[in-house]
Protein backbone atom coordinates (compact mmCIF):
# COMPACT_ATOMS: atom_id res chain seq x y z
CA UNK A 1 0.00 0.00 0.00
CA UNK A 2 2.94 2.49 1.12
CA UNK A 3 4.29 1.78 -2.01
CA UNK A 4 1.50 2.17 -4.67
CA UNK A 5 0.86 5.68 -2.54
CA UNK A 6 4.67 6.66 -3.23
CA UNK A 7 4.05 6.11 -7.08
CA UNK A 8 0.87 7.27 -7.22
CA UNK A 9 2.40 10.62 -5.53
CA UNK A 10 5.10 10.67 -8.64
CA UNK A 11 2.34 10.21 -11.30
CA UNK A 12 3.47 6.60 -12.25
CA UNK A 13 1.01 4.79 -13.84
CA UNK A 14 2.02 1.42 -14.67
CA UNK A 15 0.51 -0.99 -17.55
CA UNK A 16 1.61 -4.02 -16.64
CA UNK A 17 5.43 -4.00 -15.76
CA UNK A 18 6.07 -1.43 -18.26
CA UNK A 19 5.68 2.58 -17.18
CA UNK A 20 3.69 5.00 -19.33
CA UNK A 21 5.86 8.49 -20.51
CA UNK A 22 4.46 10.21 -17.43
CA UNK A 23 6.67 8.68 -15.43
CA UNK A 24 9.78 9.89 -17.91
CA UNK A 25 8.24 13.44 -17.07
CA UNK A 26 8.37 12.81 -13.56
CA UNK A 27 12.52 11.57 -13.57
CA UNK A 28 13.36 14.50 -16.19
CA UNK A 29 11.82 16.56 -13.55
CA UNK A 30 14.10 15.51 -10.89
CA UNK A 31 16.87 15.70 -12.93
CA UNK A 32 16.41 19.41 -13.31
CA UNK A 33 15.85 19.49 -9.36
CA UNK A 34 19.41 17.45 -8.77
CA UNK A 35 21.07 19.62 -11.29
CA UNK A 36 19.83 22.77 -9.05
CA UNK A 37 20.44 20.98 -5.71
CA UNK A 38 24.51 20.49 -7.30
CA UNK A 39 24.78 23.65 -7.97
CA UNK A 40 23.33 24.86 -4.56
CA UNK A 41 25.86 22.20 -2.43
CA UNK A 42 28.46 24.52 -3.65
CA UNK A 43 28.80 26.69 -0.84
CA UNK A 44 28.42 30.47 -2.07
CA UNK A 45 31.71 31.39 0.31
CA UNK A 46 33.87 29.17 -2.37
CA UNK A 47 32.31 32.07 -5.11
CA UNK A 48 33.51 34.32 -2.75
CA UNK A 49 37.29 32.12 -1.87
CA UNK A 50 37.31 32.84 -5.65
CA UNK A 51 37.13 36.59 -6.02
CA UNK A 52 39.20 36.77 -3.20
CA UNK A 53 41.76 34.55 -4.64
CA UNK A 54 42.17 36.44 -7.70
CA UNK A 55 42.41 39.63 -6.47
CA UNK A 56 44.65 38.36 -3.53
CA UNK A 57 46.85 37.36 -6.74
CA UNK A 58 46.91 40.09 -8.79
CA UNK A 59 47.53 41.94 -5.70
CA UNK A 60 50.94 40.45 -4.78
CA UNK A 61 51.98 40.20 -8.70
CA UNK A 62 51.70 43.68 -9.06
CA UNK A 63 53.21 45.05 -5.65
CA UNK A 64 56.04 43.35 -5.69
CA UNK A 65 56.67 43.44 -9.71
CA UNK A 66 57.14 47.26 -8.96
CA UNK A 67 58.84 46.83 -5.28
CA UNK A 68 55.87 48.48 -3.21
CA UNK A 69 56.36 45.47 -1.24
CA UNK A 70 59.02 47.42 1.45
CA UNK A 71 57.55 45.21 4.17
CA UNK A 72 58.38 41.90 4.75
CA UNK A 73 54.64 41.07 6.88
CA UNK A 74 53.20 42.59 4.40
CA UNK A 75 54.96 40.57 1.67
CA UNK A 76 54.83 37.34 3.91
CA UNK A 77 50.84 38.09 4.71
CA UNK A 78 49.80 38.14 0.60
CA UNK A 79 52.08 35.41 -0.13
CA UNK A 80 50.19 32.92 2.73
CA UNK A 81 46.45 34.25 1.85
CA UNK A 82 47.28 33.80 -1.52
CA UNK A 83 48.35 29.91 -0.68
CA UNK A 84 44.95 29.53 1.82
CA UNK A 85 42.80 30.74 -0.79
CA UNK A 86 43.93 28.75 -3.30
CA UNK A 87 43.84 25.47 -1.00
CA UNK A 88 40.09 26.38 -0.11
CA UNK A 89 39.35 26.69 -3.53
CA UNK A 90 41.57 23.53 -4.92
CA UNK A 91 41.53 20.44 -2.63
CA UNK A 92 38.29 19.14 -3.64
CA UNK A 93 37.94 20.50 -6.51
CA UNK A 94 39.70 18.28 -9.20
CA UNK A 95 38.42 19.80 -12.40
CA UNK A 96 39.51 23.51 -10.78
CA UNK A 97 42.63 22.91 -10.22
CA UNK A 98 43.49 21.27 -13.57
CA UNK A 99 42.41 24.62 -15.26
CA UNK A 100 44.19 26.79 -12.96
CA UNK A 101 47.35 24.58 -13.44
CA UNK A 102 46.91 24.78 -17.16
CA UNK A 103 46.47 28.91 -17.47
CA UNK A 104 49.35 29.29 -15.03
CA UNK A 105 51.29 26.76 -17.32
CA UNK A 106 50.55 28.34 -20.51
CA UNK A 107 51.26 31.61 -19.01
CA UNK A 108 54.79 30.00 -17.70
CA UNK A 109 54.97 29.10 -21.38
CA UNK A 110 54.52 32.56 -23.14
CA UNK A 111 55.89 34.91 -20.32
CA UNK A 112 58.64 33.06 -18.66
CA UNK A 113 60.15 36.04 -16.95
CA UNK A 114 56.71 36.53 -14.61
CA UNK A 115 58.30 33.13 -13.12
CA UNK A 116 62.03 33.87 -12.15
CA UNK A 117 61.18 34.60 -8.73
CA UNK A 118 61.47 31.45 -6.22
CA UNK A 119 57.63 31.99 -4.79
CA UNK A 120 56.36 31.64 -8.74
CA UNK A 121 58.59 28.65 -9.13
CA UNK A 122 57.41 27.22 -6.08
CA UNK A 123 53.90 27.51 -6.75
CA UNK A 124 54.30 25.64 -10.05
CA UNK A 125 56.02 22.90 -8.34
CA UNK A 126 53.87 22.64 -5.40
CA UNK A 127 50.38 23.34 -6.75
CA UNK A 128 50.08 19.96 -8.63
CA UNK A 129 49.78 18.23 -4.94
CA UNK A 130 46.30 19.46 -5.21
CA UNK A 131 45.98 16.93 -8.41
CA UNK A 132 46.56 13.72 -5.80
CA UNK A 133 44.37 15.24 -3.13
CA UNK A 134 41.41 16.16 -5.33
CA UNK A 135 41.45 13.26 -7.55
CA UNK A 136 38.46 11.74 -6.73
CA UNK A 137 36.28 14.52 -7.13
CA UNK A 138 37.17 14.47 -10.74
CA UNK A 139 33.99 15.41 -12.72
CA UNK A 140 32.76 14.98 -16.89
CA UNK A 141 32.83 18.64 -18.73
CA UNK A 142 30.10 19.51 -21.01
CA UNK A 143 30.31 20.96 -24.00
CA UNK A 144 29.99 24.76 -22.61
CA UNK A 145 32.33 23.93 -20.06
CA UNK A 146 34.55 22.94 -22.44
CA UNK A 147 34.47 26.00 -24.98
CA UNK A 148 34.87 27.95 -22.30
CA UNK A 149 38.13 26.32 -20.64
CA UNK A 150 39.23 26.88 -24.59
CA UNK A 151 38.70 30.42 -24.55
CA UNK A 152 40.35 31.24 -20.99
CA UNK A 153 43.22 29.43 -22.32
CA UNK A 154 43.27 31.22 -25.27
CA UNK A 155 42.95 34.67 -23.81
CA UNK A 156 45.89 34.39 -21.45
CA UNK A 157 48.06 32.79 -24.01
CA UNK A 158 47.76 35.13 -26.68
CA UNK A 159 47.79 38.33 -24.30
CA UNK A 160 50.90 38.15 -23.43
CA UNK A 161 51.93 37.87 -27.04
CA UNK A 162 50.72 40.63 -28.56
CA UNK A 163 51.01 43.45 -25.90
CA UNK A 164 54.83 43.50 -24.58
CA UNK A 165 54.31 46.76 -22.57
CA UNK A 166 53.56 46.22 -18.46
CA UNK A 167 51.54 49.27 -18.77
CA UNK A 168 49.70 50.56 -21.95
CA UNK A 169 46.53 51.82 -22.75
CA UNK A 170 45.77 48.98 -25.33
CA UNK A 171 46.04 46.59 -22.23
CA UNK A 172 43.98 48.49 -19.80
CA UNK A 173 41.05 48.67 -22.27
CA UNK A 174 41.34 45.45 -23.01
CA UNK A 175 41.03 44.18 -19.64
CA UNK A 176 38.39 46.25 -18.64
CA UNK A 177 36.40 45.15 -21.63
CA UNK A 178 36.95 41.44 -20.79
CA UNK A 179 35.90 42.22 -17.09
CA UNK A 180 32.99 43.67 -17.88
CA UNK A 181 31.82 41.33 -20.42
CA UNK A 182 32.99 38.21 -17.89
CA UNK A 183 30.86 40.21 -15.27
CA UNK A 184 27.71 40.30 -17.98
CA UNK A 185 27.57 36.70 -18.54
CA UNK A 186 27.42 34.93 -15.36
CA UNK A 187 23.71 35.16 -15.10
CA UNK A 188 23.75 33.14 -18.54
CA UNK A 189 25.89 30.50 -17.23
CA UNK A 190 23.67 28.60 -15.55
CA UNK A 191 21.37 28.19 -18.69
CA UNK A 192 24.04 26.45 -20.07
CA UNK A 193 24.58 23.87 -17.12
CA UNK A 194 27.76 25.38 -17.13
CA UNK A 195 30.11 23.66 -14.05
CA UNK A 196 30.17 24.91 -10.54
CA UNK A 197 34.01 24.48 -11.38
CA UNK A 198 34.33 26.37 -14.13
CA UNK A 199 32.43 28.72 -12.22
CA UNK A 200 34.67 29.13 -9.71
CA UNK A 201 37.33 30.16 -12.21
CA UNK A 202 35.12 32.71 -14.10
CA UNK A 203 34.98 34.56 -10.26
CA UNK A 204 38.85 34.12 -9.68
CA UNK A 205 38.99 35.61 -13.03
CA UNK A 206 36.84 38.79 -12.07
CA UNK A 207 38.64 39.40 -9.27
CA UNK A 208 41.69 39.03 -10.69
CA UNK A 209 41.07 41.65 -13.51
CA UNK A 210 39.33 44.19 -11.14
CA UNK A 211 42.91 44.27 -9.46
CA UNK A 212 44.65 44.89 -13.15
CA UNK A 213 42.44 47.30 -14.40
CA UNK A 214 43.36 49.46 -11.05
CA UNK A 215 46.78 48.92 -10.80
CA UNK A 216 46.87 49.75 -14.66
CA UNK A 217 44.85 52.63 -14.06
CA UNK A 218 46.99 54.21 -11.12
CA UNK A 219 50.55 53.17 -13.53
CA UNK A 220 49.05 54.97 -16.22
CA UNK A 221 47.54 57.99 -14.63
CA UNK A 222 48.22 58.52 -11.15
CA UNK A 223 52.29 56.48 -10.90
CA UNK A 224 54.76 58.00 -13.37
CA UNK A 225 54.95 55.27 -15.93
CA UNK A 226 58.00 52.55 -15.86
CA UNK A 227 58.77 49.21 -16.68
CA UNK A 228 58.41 47.06 -13.20
CA UNK A 229 62.02 45.35 -12.52
CA UNK A 230 60.59 41.89 -12.97
CA UNK A 231 61.47 39.95 -9.90
CA UNK A 232 64.96 41.57 -9.81
CA UNK A 233 65.47 42.91 -5.89
CA UNK A 234 67.78 46.08 -6.26
CA UNK A 235 71.80 45.33 -4.94
CA UNK A 236 72.14 46.19 -1.73
CA UNK A 237 75.38 48.82 -1.07
CA UNK A 238 78.25 46.89 0.65
CA UNK A 239 79.05 47.96 4.39
CA UNK A 240 82.35 49.13 5.05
Amino acid sequence: MVKERVLRSLGEIRVGSIPTPRIFSTLSKCRRNAFIKTFLRISRMEYVYSVLGGAFNKIYDDLDDNHFLKNDTLRESLKGSEWILLTLLSYSDFNFTSMMYAVNFINYLVKSDCYEGSYETSLLLLYPIFFLLSFHTIQPLNLYDIILIIGFLFVFGIEPILIKKEYSITKLLLRFFILVITILSIPFYSIYGISPSILKMVYYSVGYLTISVCFQTYMLFLHEPKEPLLHKTPEKEEKV
